[in-house]
């Protein structure tokens, strides 16, 4: 679902590995973490424990 909205990350088991550029803006910041944070949502909401 991530890579869907365009964020790539690293994965590993149970680790999401978060790497942005160097150079970031906070607005570009803050719209990524957005994308991440609807992911983990729709996918906390699917599997509760």
């Amino acid at each position: 679902m991530l890579k869907s909205r365009g964020f790539f990350t690293y994965s590993h088991e149970n680790v999401i590995m978060v790497a942005p550029p160097l150079i970031i803006t906070e607005e570009q910041i803050d719209e990524e973490l957005a994308k991440l944070d609807e992911v983990l949502t729709i996918v906390d909401g699917k599997y509760v424990l």
